[in-house]
């Protein structure tokens, strides 16, 4: 296959289809038709099985991936035992992107950094780094170094940027995700009856706030009914969402759906999306798909989340991993609320979160970046 030397390689670091990897697509979409054709997106050898995964949807979408050994930041490929082998991936990196000469290396979260290094050394124009995370703590230093080598960095939120370290921040802008539109009528959360129905949907990673939400549920009467949506992690430290329901005193008002490949159905069928997340946000991708559908969003007060959410406009905010609060919160919601705030919801989301604003604010950034047609 002939390969474009002045097209993009797109380097990710996993094969789920969850936040990064659904704004990979939306990415890959604003791209200038023949730029899409020529673009390819690497994705990592070492990614766990997923019922929904990255390279089907790609594949479905006619976009071009290899799945290849990549130096992805993980602590396992740092430790001394790993070194050699990730020394190894290096360099079939490095000769990789020797061989192709992209015009653009595409590094679609922090932890695709290393090869970001590696296409500075070949004199690659441009190296994006798409910061999708809210760096913390020494982490951050070694990141802002690494960062070093991103010629742009496009950054989902406020509280994205704000946790640059290094000469990165004066190359960053933010760049608002945004979800599209289906095309159905909305439906209104108080026409359903019944009690109030709250949904949850995300990895069942540790600091997504799991334990949180399910400590405030169960420490006194059912709030309604609570659906969870999702599954383990593919890398990091789980919680075991399963084994915490099977102990609560109010597990018959829980429903563990698991993974799903469409979730709007879901979020239609509840009054409220809960967004519990411990640790802040860097966006909270789920919180404008429930945006989308006109449903409020309740949601700790950290990272982006804090900027999405209007507290008592658009949903509520609570204190990190104050589960008082958040009960507190469920408690004192009723449908009426659910409607007024979801409209207000749903009028932000036209404003600021469409996939119109996302794709409008990308091709001008293609334009400013990828060579115009005929040029040498």
């Amino acid at each position: 296959m002939t390969r474009n030397r002045a097209g993009v390689v797109f380097v990710h670091s996993s094969n789920e289809m969850y936040g990064a990897d659904k704004v990979l697509l939306q990415v890959l979409k604003t791209l200038p038709e023949a730029d899409q054709r020529a673009a390819t997106v690497w994705l990592p050898d070492d990614a766990a099985p997923s019922v929904f995964s990255l390279d089907a949807e790609l594949t479905r979408n006619n976009l071009r991936f290899e799945i290849r050994a990549l130096p992805i930041l993980r602590r396992k490929y740092l430790s001394p035992r790993h070194l050699p082998k990730t020394l190894m991936m290096m360099i079939r990196t490095f000769l990789e992107l020797r061989r192709l000469k992209p015009h653009t290396v595409y590094m679609t979260t922090s932890a695709s950094l290393a090869v970001g290094i590696l296409a500075r050394i070949l004199g690659v124009p441009h190296v994006v780094l798409h910061c999708q995370e809210v760096w913390r703590g020494r982490e951050a230093h070694v990141l802002g170094a690494l960062a070093t080598a991103a010629t742009e960095c496009l950054c989902i939120s406020n509280a994205a940027q704000d946790g640059l370290r290094g000469s990165v921040r004066s190359r960053s802008r933010v760049f608002l995700n945004g979800v599209s539109d289906y095309d159905r009528p909305l439906v209104d959360p108080t026409a359903r009856g019944g009690v109030l129905k709250f949904l949850v949907a995300s990895r069942w990673n540790s600091w997504k706030g799991h334990s949180t939400l399910l400590a405030a549920w169960d420490s006194g009467e059912p709030l309604g009914e609570l659906v969870i949506v999702g599954g383990p992690p593919e890398m990091g430290k789980p919680v075991d969402v399963r084994g915490i329901v099977a102990q609560m005193k109010n597990r018959e008002s829980v429903v563990i759906q698991g993974e799903v490949q469409d979730i709007s159905a879901l979020v239609d069928a509840a009054d409220f999306v809960v967004v519990p997340s411990d640790e802040p946000e860097p966006f909270g991708l789920i919180a404008i798909e429930a945006f989308a559908r006109g449903r409020a969003v309740i949601g700790s007060d950290g990272g982006g989340l804090s900027e999405i959410v209007d507290d008592a406009q658009t949903g509520r905010l609570f204190p990190l991993r104050d589960s008082a609060a958040l009960r507190s919160i469920m408690h004192d919601l009723d449908s009426h609320q659910a409607h007024v705030m979801g409209a207000a919801a749903r009028d932000s989301y036209l404003r600021s979160y469409s996939i119109e604003a996302f794709n409008s604010r990308f091709s001008s950034f293609w334009a400013e970046i990828l060579p115009r047609a005929g040029a040498k």
